[in-house]
């Protein structure tokens, strides 16, 4: 049976491989076919953010009592992701080739590090503590990530 961890991971993957084809349009300088990949992108992203902060992390902390602490840094990241994007928009709408450039090696960064501790430390320990629920909370992010 697939793990939250494999689900999760993959997801990720994807979302790497979809801002790399923004980061490529934005090396040919096809800023309009880059707006349309980030819009992709950032709704695969939004979804992504939502799936863990309305479903993972309510199981893990009713799994988990003392949970708050880790998540409300991982909130705080993906906070920042979202400001992140706003920046990008910005740079993507006035084709500020240098400003999209600084936004992409912060977005990178913390996206990185952001992922390490996910996937690493947190989606590892729900696969143990929320084992019996597993086929349940696989379909409900399934169903935020993949709509019908």
């Amino acid at each position: 049976m697939k793990t939250i961890c494999d689900y999760l991971a993959a997801e990720h993957v994807r979302c790497d491989q979809l801002f790399a084809k923004v980061e490529t349009c934005i090396g040919q300088r096809d800023w309009e076919t880059a707006s349309g990949e980030f819009c992709i992108f950032e709704d695969v992203m939004g979804r992504h953010i939502a799936m863990e902060e309305d479903i993972l992390f309510p199981a893990f902390m009713e799994a988990v009592r003392s949970a708050s602490a880790p998540l409300t840094m991982l909130r705080i990241e993906h906070q920042r992701l979202k400001a992140i994007f706003k920046l990008f928009h910005n740079s993507l709408q006035s084709r500020d080739l240098r400003g999209f450039t600084l936004h992409a090696d912060s977005y990178v960064l913390l996206i990185q590090q952001h992922s390490v501790k996910e996937e690493q430390m947190l989606y590892p320990l729900l696969d143990r503590i929320l084992a019996e629920r597993r086929a349940h909370i696989l379909d409900a992010m399934s169903a935020v990530m993949h709509p019908h």
